[in-house]
């Protein structure tokens, strides 16, 4: 999917590629069996389809239209959608890979706009109950129009941090809804939210902080507002990491899970390579400083990458003197 500048109904190489677009695979009834959405390159597949007939649904963006279907002579570079975003029936052979059912954006009076949300916290990795956290959320321009972009962003603690308080330099903040809203932002603008949050439990693990653009006035030119792909630059998490007991006296193990789907993963420990462990999955038994790499992906799936803190704690009961007597009789 990408943005048809001159609207010509092709794609030519300097025209950008239309992200976070929701994509429906139909089947020969026009029910929906599949959905996914286009990636940084403006990308999408279903895979795995069985021979027969299916059609691709492109969602609308606000904003935006589909440009004319099937112009030229080059099925790689033509627009295969009508002007609801349906394509024609696509038949699939056995064994038949279909890979340029595409798609044209037209955005009306071409003005692009480009929202980054970004999220920071104050704390250092390791954190502990009682802790109070500084999590500082901005939303900038960076692009040129000389539109204003009026937006909301949603902002979501996770059930182990509780709000204490908030600012922001315009609009204002819903904290039970977790809604910013009234935000409308100039080129070269950044409007800014603080929010305060106490760790409030025990339990170990990584403790993140969300927030995303929730909705969007204009279209963007590299994401879509309200979808939460991580992918796109206008949603960010903030981690901070709280200790994990674990009593290796007692053979305890602390389950240590990566998001599936990847083809290799490479654990580390204390920053060293934990040797013939490439799964998604890791059985701690020691103390020390967890982290997990996906050679396929260039950047850490959280913000900050903070690792899984392992503590080797036994908690033992103290031992209670109780005084009693025997008495031996016949």
């Amino acid at each position: 999917v990408w943005v048809d500048e001159n609207r010509d109904g092709i794609q030519d190489s300097s025209e950008p590629a239309v992200s976070g677009m929701k994509v429906y695979l139909l089947d020969a009834s026009n029910t929906v069996i599949d959905s996914t959405f286009t990636d940084a390159n403006g990308l999408y597949k279903f895979d795995s389809l069985l021979a027969g007939d299916y059609k691709v649904q492109f969602e609308q963006i606000p904003g935006a239209s589909f440009t004319d279907a099937n112009q030229g002579t080059d099925d790689s570079l033509d627009s295969d959608a009508n002007a609801s975003g349906l394509t024609g029936t696509i038949t699939l052979l056995p064994g038949e890979n279909k890979v340029h059912v595409n798609a044209g954006v037209i955005i009306e009076n071409q003005q692009l706009v480009d929202v980054e949300l970004t999220k920071t916290t104050n704390a250092q990795c390791q954190v502990n109950v009682n802790d109070l956290i500084t999590f500082t959320v901005k939303v900038f321009r960076k692009d040129n129009s000389n539109e204003l972009v009026t937006l909301s962003v949603r902002d979501s603690l996770t059930s182990n941090m509780t709000y204490v308080s908030h600012s922001v330099t315009e609009g204002s903040f819903n904290a039970l809804t977790g809604i910013w809203s009234g935000i409308s932002i100039a080129k070269g603008d950044t409007a800014t939210m603080i929010v305060n949050a106490k760790i409030m439990t025990s339990m170990g693990g990584l403790a993140c902080n969300t927030a995303w653009v929730q909705t969007q006035d204009k279209a963007d030119v590299d994401s879509q507002a309200g979808n939460q792909l991580n992918t796109e630059d206008d949603i960010a998490k903030a981690c901070v990491s709280l200790p994990i007991m674990l009593c290796s006296a007692k053979g305890e193990k602390v389950e240590l899970m990566a998001p599936t789907g990847y083809l290799t993963y490479v654990w580390k420990r204390n920053g060293v390579v934990i040797q013939g462990e490439t799964s998604n999955i890791y059985l701690a038994t020691q103390n020390g400083s967890y982290t997990v790499e996906i050679p396929s992906l260039n950047t850490c799936s959280v913000a900050g990458c903070c690792p899984i803190i392992i503590t080797d704690f036994c908690d033992c009961k103290n031992e209670i003197c109780i005084p009693f007597i025997i008495k031996k009789t016949k």
